[in-house]
Formats: structure tokens, sequence, C-alpha cells
């Protein structure tokens, strides 16, 4: 869809995928990918606690406000786990393999 859309309104490459915002989004898309759905769910428990009533029956209000808060915390919660487990993990991996790759390249 979003190839779609680059195409139809034929931004250049450099625009379209170098803004920063994207940028940022998809170095944590695995991470939002993850932990959206459990976000969801709490938002959606929190709400039925909070205002006694299941979310279907709230006012289109009170659903955009419990989306706001979902999306918000599942950004945040997303850009955590990236900076606690992927970064952490990428420069690891990084670090074994590079060694592995230069005990192989010297036999």
């Amino acid at each position: 869809m979003a190839l779609l859309v680059a195409f139809t309104i034929k931004l250049s490459e450099k625009t379209w995928l170098s803004n920063s915002i994207l940028v940022w989004l998809g170095k944590r898309s695995y991470s939002l990918y993850m932990i959206h759905a459990v976000v969801h769910l709490y938002t959606d428990l929190l709400l039925r606690i909070i205002l006694k009533k299941q979310v279907t029956d709230l006012s289109l209000s009170y659903q955009y406000l419990g989306l706001i808060i979902s999306v918000s915390v599942t950004i945040f919660m997303a850009n955590i786990v990236y900076q606690i487990f992927e970064v952490k993990i990428h420069q690891f991996l990084k670090q074994k393999l590079g060694l592995l790759f230069q005990i192989l390249s010297e036999q």
C-alpha cells in the first residue's frame, strides 16, 4: 500500500524513505509489532475497569481517547524494548560475528 502511495504521489526516494520520523519508526517496527497487541489488550481492560463499560459501548470520543492512549503507550514501550533489547543484541551479535568472520578468514 505504501509503495502504491509513493508511486502515485511520485515522491522521490530521498524525501519519502529518509524522513526522520519514518526511519525512527522503522527501526522500532519489530518492537511495535511485538508489543502492540499486549498494550491494546491492557488499555481495553483498563478502560473497562475505570469506566465500567465495554469499549464498544463508549462514545466515539472515549474510543478515540483509548486509541490515542494505546498508540502512545505502544510507541513508548516499543522504544524501551528497542533500546534495551534490540540495540544491545545487535551490538553483541555484531561483535561475536565479527570475531567469527575474523577467525574464519585467517584459516
